[in-house]
Parts: structure tokens; C-alpha cells; sequence
């Protein structure tokens, strides 16, 4: 069990389809999430047999299992032993991040850690970090996002809308690609994590608001 949380920590919380997995768990990880979409599609037929179903509702639907994008960034990402002892009670925190679907649940996640634990270690405030980026950019619908030599990427998806000139008006500093976003990672004078939140805020608003 600890050789498997400490596997955890590793690989991440929330790669279950990556190509850090190894053996038999990947076929088996494949056919659990073949089953939930074959699932969800067969709510969403029924409900359309029912009457129409609006652009929320068919959200709500498919965010039963969200499409999250890869994120690949330097962090240094984990809950320290010292921080949260109890191994049950570690891998259940783990588990909480990996179901968060929602930018807003990680300030709630963030609140109850410092109530039970105590003030938040680094690993644990990159921890939580990454795990906004990979809410905004699931809400945002990119392709992913990752570090390319001295700039993060962020990878759109083909034929994604975008006002480039209220978002190079937001995040100033981006550079604004036919498929990509970049920030430099490299300048002290550009706090790309700050940015990267912002820019990810920016595309989930737009997509919210995207009839």
C-alpha cells in the first residue's frame, strides 16, 4: 500500500490514461471510462426522447466525466508525510483533488486543509495550483497546457473562437498563436503562473458565455 501511494505521488493523482502507466491498469482504466461514456450518452438519448435538452443541462451531462486536458509543469507538487501523516486520510485528500471538476472547489479545498492541517506547506500550494490549472483549462476547453523550453503552452483545440485582442488586452506579455499561447517562463518581470490564471480564466468566461 505505501509502495502504491507513494506511486501515486509519482505519476500524479489524476493520470489514469497517461503514458506513465504501465501494464494491465491502462486497458482496464480504458474500459471503466468506455463504460461511463457509453452511460452518460445513453442519460443524454433518454432525456432527448423526453423533450429538449438545453446547452446547461447537456453540460451538466457530459461534465459527468469531464475531458480533462494534460497539464506538464514544473511543480513540485505532493502532500509531505510530515504535513498529513495518516496514509487513509493522505490518499483521500488525493482523491478529492482528482474528482475536482471546478476552479472554485480548490479555495474550498484549500480552507478545509488549513482547518484540519494547518497552514499549508509549498509542495501542498503547488499541489493545489496544479490542480487549477487543470479545472480553468478543463472549463477553458483547451487541449492542454505544458512547458516548452523557457515558455508555458497553451494548446488549443482545433477551430477554438477567440478574441485575441481582449485577451492579449488581459494577459499582456502573450504571445497569441493560430494554435497555441505562449508565456515567457523566464523573466523575472513575468509571473507566468499568475498569468497562466488569468489567460485559462479568460478562455473559461469565453466559454461559458459562447452560445
Amino acid at each position: 500500500f505505501r509502495i502504491a501511494m507513494s506511486d501515486l505521488e509519482i505519476r500524479g493523482a489524476w493520470n489514469l490514461l497517461g503514458p506513465q502507466q504501465s501494464g494491465h491498469i491502462s486497458d482496464e482504466w480504458f474500459d471503466l471510462y468506455t463504460r461511463l461514456l457509453a452511460e452518460a450518452v445513453e442519460e443524454l438519448r433518454a432525456r432527448r426522447r423526453a423533450g429538449p435538452v438545453g446547452r446547461r443541462e447537456r453540460q451538466e451531462l457530459l461534465g459527468l466525466i469531464p475531458a480533462r486536458p494534460p497539464v506538464d509543469l514544473p511543480l513540485d507538487a505532493h502532500i509531505p508525510e510530515d504535513y498529513i501523516g495518516d496514509v487513509p486520510t493522505r490518499l483521500a485528500v488525493y482523491q478529492k483533488m482528482t474528482r475536482m471538476a471546478r476552479s472554485e472547489e480548490v479555495e474550498e479545498m484549500r480552507g478545509e486543509l488549513r482547518d484540519r492541517f494547518g497552514p499549508l506547506p509549498s509542495s501542498v500550494e503547488e499541489l493545489l495550483y496544479g490542480v487549477s490549472v487543470r479545472a480553468l483549462a478543463t472549463e477553458a476547453g483547451v487541449a492542454g497546457v505544458g512547458r516548452l523550453g523557457g515558455q508555458v503552452v497553451v494548446q488549443l483545440r482545433e477551430g477554438a473562437a477567440l478574441d485575441r485582442l481582449a485577451l492579449q488586452k488581459a494577459v499582456p506579455g502573450l504571445e497569441i498563436g493560430h494554435a497555441q499561447l505562449r508565456l515567457d517562463a523566464t523573466s523575472p518581470a513575468a509571473p507566468w503562473r499568475e498569468s497562466l490564471l488569468k489567460m485559462l480564466g479568460f478562455l473559461a468566461a469565453e466559454a461559458v458565455a459562447r452560445p
